[in-house]
């Protein structure tokens, strides 16, 4: 008997939970209905344009950002939609110029704040300030802290030590053996340049022609940044760090992880030496004394590096293999930006900073690179306090806007021959056939007060290294090419794919180390 009510209770008891269970599904099924029916009927920005899958979930969103395909299925919806489309039931995207001024701009109390949903505010990250995700106040002293390191008379200070891992860069091309893969020499340039610029020491990657660990996680810590901004729309940031253990990849969370300890360890490596090292860096600048006689903490420095070394790093690399992968595909820019290099210079040693601002054709495929080879292709969030306009409408409060810049900058709506790399639409002789291009669509460094500090740095060290590598060598693609700049994926920055490339010297750089294969 007791055996049989046993078994009666445990069938009771089992029947509770398939009926707690079924509720549960039912009330979160109604929820998703109700929710669904709300963003496409009744919400603020029912009105706004875009698929209905996308107005109604943030998940088509979410697919495709944790995908890496974010910015090629937003310029898609563009196309289809116009100028301004409605990506995620809370979310505008604009590739309108005059949307860069309202968005980006202001002073420190009127500008937008950013979007908490993929910049969470460092007092719930538990984390330290960096002139990413500080405070309007807290970034405005960061980024006067740093003015001097980022402006153009300090990095024209600093040729000479970009020069040393141009030749370098140059030397291994030189006496390399068959194709080699730009994407990986322009990373191994740059790092090396923006570790001495930012760390003191270069991390050794052009001599030893492989990666320093600290960029071989990268992409990794790139991936969970993406993985978490996308996480966190459904995860209240106050569980994120438990539930990310449990939903992320484990090998994605590795890399990040020791990407931040590589990092820290060389943060640290250098301020031991502190304030009064061999010549200035970045950690010079933090680690002296304000006006106010403020310091930043060592954290602050750490995260702060962190952000630089991501941005002179991967954007650097990225904009300098899209550039030459387009020239590559458009041999007549190609052979004239060589031509007037040539013809300007009678060596290497003659091209720095100012000899080579007087090169208006280079300067136009720099700037040509920066638009179809964007470094940030994805737009960055602010949320709007109250209704105000934007581009000719009014946008409702609360409302994650953005100008996506692969969008904007690929929009046959913005660009006559939009997909096709043409230096010529930048001089004058374009004027009559690129007059009506939309070119105060085209900020590649932001507007307002977070614009990227870096803009100096990447103009000076793009325009010497190209100018140097297009007066040394002949490039041209391999009959079995088949890289394609916009088959890869884009986690922050560009997750680039092995482009190789036939490297032909044609006057000789000083050789410097040993021949790299």
């Amino acid at each position: 008997m007791a055996s049989v009510l046993f078994s009666v209770g445990l069938g009771g008891v089992a029947m509770g939970v398939v009926k707690v269970v079924g509720a549960g599904v039912g009330l979160t099924l109604l929820y998703l209905l109700l929710s669904t029916l709300y963003n496409l009927l009744f919400h603020p920005l029912r009105h706004f344009p875009g698929p209905p899958l996308w107005r109604a979930s943030r998940l088509p969103w979410v697919y495709h950002n944790s995908l890496g395909r974010l910015p090629f299925a937003v310029k898609a919806l563009h196309d289809t939609y116009g100028p301004i489309v409605r990506i995620a039931p809370d979310e505008l995207s604009f590739i309108d110029g005059a949307a860069w001024k309202p968005i980006y701009g202001g002073t420190d109390s009127t500008q937008l704040d950013r979007d908490e949903f993929i910049y969470p505010p460092e007092n719930q990250r538990n984390l330290p300030n960096s002139i990413i995700h500080a405070d309007h106040v807290a970034h405005a002293r960061i980024r006067r802290r740093l003015a001097y390191a980022f402006s153009t008379k300090a990095l024209e200070s600093q040729e000479g030590l970009m020069f040393k891992h141009i030749d370098l860069l140059l030397s291994k091309l030189a006496t390399a053996e068959g194709p080699v893969n730009m994407s990986d020499w322009f990373n191994f340039a740059s790092l090396d340049i923006i570790g001495d610029l930012a760390l003191g020491e270069s991390l050794g990657c052009l001599e030893k022609g492989e990666y320093h660990p600290l960029a071989k996680h990268l992409i990794g810590a790139f991936k969970a940044g993406i993985l978490m901004s996308s996480v966190n729309r459904f995860i209240p940031v106050a569980k994120l760090k438990f539930l990310l253990r449990r939903i992320l990849p484990k090998k994605t969370l590795a890399q990040n992880k020791n990407f931040l300890l590589n990092l820290h360890e060389q943060v640290n490596k250098r301020m031991a030496i502190g304030v009064d090292s061999p010549r200035p860096d970045f950690i010079s600048y933090m680690l002296a004394e304000d006006k106010t006689g403020g310091s930043m903490t060592k954290m602050d420095i750490q995260a702060n590096t962190a952000v630089f070394f991501i941005g002179g790093s991967e954007s650097s690399a990225s904009l300098m293999s899209g550039t030459l992968y387009h020239l590559l595909q458009t041999p007549s820019a190609l052979a004239r930006a060589v031509a007037e290099i040539r013809e300007n210079f009678a060596s290497a040693d003659e091209i720095h900073y100012r000899t080579v601002s007087t090169l208006p054709y280079l300067l136009a495929c720099m700037e040509e690179g920066l638009r179809v080879a964007t470094p940030t292709p994805f737009g960055i969030c602010r949320r709007t306090k109250r209704p105000m306009e934007i581009a000719g409408v009014v946008v409702p409060g609360n409302t994650s806007v953005a100008v996506p810049q692969w969008a904007a900058f690929h929009s046959a709506k913005n660009w006559r021959r939009s997909e096709e790399f043409v230096p010529e639409r930048w001089l004058p002789e374009g004027e009559e056939e690129f007059g009506g291009d939309k070119r105060e669509v085209f900020q590649p460094f932001g507007v307002g007060p977070r614009n990227c500090m870096g803009k100096s740095l990447a103009y000076v060290e793009m325009r010497i290294l190209f100018a140097r590598l297009l007066y040394t060598f002949d490039f041209s693609l391999p009959d079995n090419n088949t890289f394609v700049w916009s088959d890869q994926r884009a986690f922050i920055s560009w997750q680039k794919l092995p482009f190789y490339v036939n490297v032909k010297t044609v006057n000789p750089p000083k050789i410097v180390g040993e021949k790299t294969a």
